[in-house]
């Protein structure tokens, strides 16, 4: 019956003093009978004595601290040559040792036998080197100061601290830097004799201050408890508890040897270390700190990016001029320029007459401010092929007159060049080009005429198409409806009839243009129902100053009013829910920019099945988006994989708040666009997608979204073979956001299609916000793992008002990595929130 290897390495320490008998291997052919054992001064001694007939007789052979390497199997060259002779490969193992890495090649009896010896060694090789190491280790750390202190002045600033500690791999936010040196000093006003004498900076730092500020940097009991399992109570990891890390826990099953040294090479501060292939406790922190919660894979371009247009979720800019609210924010060149090095795609341009016979853009009618076409034809020229080399779509809504228009095809024709894509489109066309095929180009996304037609003509167009923001339908509706601002943890809105109804902002016409004409600033943080215009028009009668509005905002009301089929008379209201069809001027010059992208009229997906042809895009506002996937899923799904469809908010979101994209993104729809200024969840959501294939601004959408054979739904039912488990169990958190209570918490939510929706909430750590533990366990079964984001939030609790929101990071599913994990902190409008992390562990079967 076999032995159980001891689990410990005292156990196999006392094993190792025992001795064994073991063949050894000589390079000539000749193989030995010796005795080996481990002395009292941890040398490994071959015992002569142990040989019958033989006298007592000790050799040494090698002194522990000298071995450099344990290697298991056939891996020196006296092996590789003895690989026919009758021994098992199982059973043999080779020290290397001393400055010509000499050999001492053996063979056990048993497997068993090899390997209690193979660890017994380790561990006290590590045992020993380790104390070396860590017994000179405030000298490292007092060496690293010094090599700061280049003028010699024995002592840093605050700043010259914080930086060199960034460099040593251990980042620390201000706030809690101060606080430590306070409690290091005990009192800010009781500074060290040292201190008083080499600085009159009440912020300076002596090594007296630097070594303890250090050691409460690197304090993560979490990280700790890792380290100290596979370090099995040493002071250090060799290469082969590293590689047992690297391939169990964080999934590298195919790591070579090499791989491991680069892994050491990379993240041991401490240069005596590395050089004895050991790991310390701070390389361990180094290694774990880059343990990225995104796969590293993805943040390269990846994906195969040479199928048709329409296979691709492409990201998309909304009102990409503004850099505010829509009624009286700014309008800026540079925000076209700040959305294309994000990334995005496909940005839009509301073009409308300007004076001196320069176009402009703006938002129409309303008290935005106005840019010139020119200068941002200009700017897209500059930026758009800065972070990716794939297409860029201007999406173009048209207001100018004729002579305008012509000015602006010279423009795009003069600014871009050979960039701009002026293809013939053949009506035979069966798929549209791909990325890799357009890499470089600009498509115009406009009207286009008949090829027939030679000149300037007439053609007709929903209004809808005409001035999006302000739909017709929409503004009817807006009386009796109110907007879901996408910015919930609450599943995102359903397109099926029994969602449950929301709070939202009010985001109604009205009461924005009820703001408007008080001239007050627009408040995004009110909620309630929409009010009804029949109550501003009851309003305006009883408000003297709204009786003396003029100017602008009478204008942008009266227009709004219009609009919306109703007049200044109460109860006067357009009876037809149709929609009007307008003639608008085209000039051909303008449509022979127009080539893969020519926007066209929506009847229905059948219409546009039979007659249509891939090259023919439509644009669909929000609430028409979700109703047509509630009623017609698998069509929906149909068409968008031959066709373009753009979506886009409510033009009742005055405040630029954002819809939940993942209804549209589940049923296929490319362009979802989005207001990039607004920092909130449908954003954070858009950044994790985009995030995928090197941030290129195209993902490729899942093969059930684009073969023809498929008839998925994002109702169901799905294919039992797609689902996934996952497991996650929140460890900690480090150094958030400082805050008045330091009370976090931490959600998990999953999101995708509405059946995958699921979500977790740890419990509240009292008075921590440097590293509070919790040690929870989520599990998730996710059914349509290739539509599902993982999103990571963290709150602190208040206990009299509303919890504060302290970072957040998403992610798509199919790019969370499995084992120990730091997810970084973003705030609402995605900026880092460095060092400030989520530490977990994650398992997907």
């Amino acid at each position: 019956m076999a032995v159980a290897v001891p689990a410990t390495g005292e156990e196999l320490q006392t094993l190792l003093h025992k001795g064994c008998h073991f063949l050894k291997m000589r390079s000539r052919g000749r193989t030995y009978k010796r005795f080996y054992v481990v002395d009292e001064q941890n040398r490994l001694v071959y015992d002569g004595s142990k040989k019958p007939g033989r006298k007592k007789n000790e050799e040494i052979v090698v002194d522990i601290s000298d071995i450099t390497d344990i290697r298991e199997g056939w891996e020196t060259e006296t092996f590789k040559q003895k690989k026919k002779k009758n021994v098992q490969q199982t059973c043999c193992f080779s020290l290397v040792f001393g400055p010509k890495d000499k050999t001492l090649d053996l063979v056990a009896d048993t497997e068993e036998l090899r390997d209690k010896w193979v660890k017994g060694l380790r561990f006290m090789r590590k045992k020993k080197k380790g104390g070396e190491i860590t017994s000179h280790f405030e000298d490292w750390i007092e060496c690293k100061f010094r090599s700061a202190d280049t003028d010699n002045k024995g002592y840093l600033t605050f700043d010259e601290v914080l930086d060199k500690l960034a460099r040593m791999h251990i980042p620390i936010d201000r706030e809690r830097a101060k606080k430590f040196i306070k409690r290091i000093r005990g009192d800010k006003d009781n500074k060290s004799e040292k201190d008083s004498k080499t600085s009159k900076d009440p912020e300076a730092i002596s090594i007296t201050h630097f070594i303890p500020l250090y050691f409460l940097a690197i304090k993560r009991v979490d990280l700790d408890c890792i380290f100290e399992k596979y370090a099995e109570g040493t002071d250090v990891m060799d290469l082969y508890d590293l590689a047992d890390f690297w391939r169990r826990q964080q999934h590298n099953a195919d790591a070579t040897r090499e791989d491991i040294q680069r892994l050491l090479q990379a993240h041991e501060p401490i240069k005596s270390a590395f050089q004895l292939g050991l790991m310390t406790k701070q390389g361990f922190l180094s290694l774990l700190l880059d343990q990225h919660i995104f796969n590293p894979d993805h943040r390269r371009v990846y994906q195969d990016m040479e199928q048709p247009l329409a296979h691709y979720y492409i990201a998309t800019s909304h009102n990409t001029y503004l850099t505010e609210d829509q009624i009286r924010g700014p309008s800026s060149v540079d925000a076209y320029a700040r959305v294309l090095l994000k990334g995005c795609r496909c940005v839009e341009l509301d073009c409308w007459d300007g004076p001196n016979n320069e176009p402009i853009i703006y938002h129409g009618r309303t008290l935005t401010s106005k840019i010139l076409f020119r200068d941002v034809v200009k700017t897209i020229n500059d930026n758009a092929f800065q972070k990716s080399s794939y297409p860029v779509i201007l999406s173009i809504e048209n207001h100018c007159s004729l002579v305008q228009q012509k000015i602006m095809a010279k423009y795009f024709k003069d600014i871009f060049g050979a960039k701009i894509c002026t293809d013939a489109v053949s009506l035979a066309l069966e798929k549209l080009p791909s990325p890799e095929s357009l890499k470089g180009k600009i498509l115009i996304k406009n009207k286009k005429l008949p090829n027939d037609v030679e000149g300037d003509a007439d053609v007709v167009v929903d209004e809808e198409e005409l001035d999006e923001d302000l739909s017709v339908e929409d503004l009817e509706n807006g009386n009796s409806k109110t907007l879901e601002n996408g910015d919930s943890d609450a599943p995102p809105p359903s397109p099926t009839p029994t969602t449950p109804p929301h709070l939202t902002r009010d985001l109604s016409l009205d009461s924005s243009i009820e703001r408007l004409e008080a001239m007050d600033s627009i408040n995004l943080n009110t909620t309630g129902s929409t009010k009804s215009i029949e109550y501003i028009q009851q309003q305006e009668a009883t408000s003297q100053k709204r009786k003396e509005s003029s100017g602008k905002v009478s204008s942008l009301r009266n227009t709004l009013l219009r609009r919306t089929g109703t007049s200044g008379t109460k109860g006067s209201k357009d009876s037809s829910s149709k929609r009007q069809k307008v003639k608008i001027k085209l000039a051909k010059e303008l449509s022979d920019l127009v080539s893969y992208c020519q926007a066209g009229g929506f009847r229905s997906f059948q219409h546009s099945m039979m007659h249509q042809k891939c090259f023919e895009m439509s644009s669909f506002v929000e609430n028409k988006t979700l109703a047509l996937i509630r009623d017609e899923p698998i069509d929906f799904v149909d068409h968008t994989k031959r066709q373009l469809i753009r979506t886009y908010p409510n033009g009742r979101r005055v405040d630029s708040s954002n819809y939940c994209p993942l209804p549209m993104w589940n049923v296929g729809c490319q362009l979802v666009a989005l207001n990039y200024q607004t920092g909130s969840k449908p954003m954070d959501l858009n950044e994790a997608m985009f995030t995928d294939n090197g941030k290129c601004g195209y993902v490729l959408k899942p093969d059930f979204l684009r073969k023809p054979e498929s008839t998925f739904s994002c109702f169901g039912p799905f294919s039992n073979a797609w689902q996934k488990s996952l497991k996650i169990k929140i460890i900690s958190c480090s150094q958030l956001p400082v805050t008045k209570t330091q009370n976090p918490y931490i959600k998990v939510i999953i999101d995708g299609v509405d059946s995958d929706h699921q979500k977790y909430k740890t419990k509240t750590i009292k008075d921590d916000g440097f590293n509070p533990h919790w040690n929870e366990e989520a599990t998730f079964q996710v059914k349509v793992p290739e539509l599902a984001f993982v999103r990571f939030a963290v709150h602190d609790y208040e206990s009299k008002s509303k919890d504060n929101f302290l970072g957040q990071y998403t992610l798509p599913f199919n790019s969370l990595l499995p084992g120990y994990r730091h997810v970084p902190l973003l705030s609402k409008r995605g900026a880092s929130l460095s060092p400030a992390c989520v530490f977990i562990h994650v398992s997907k079967e």
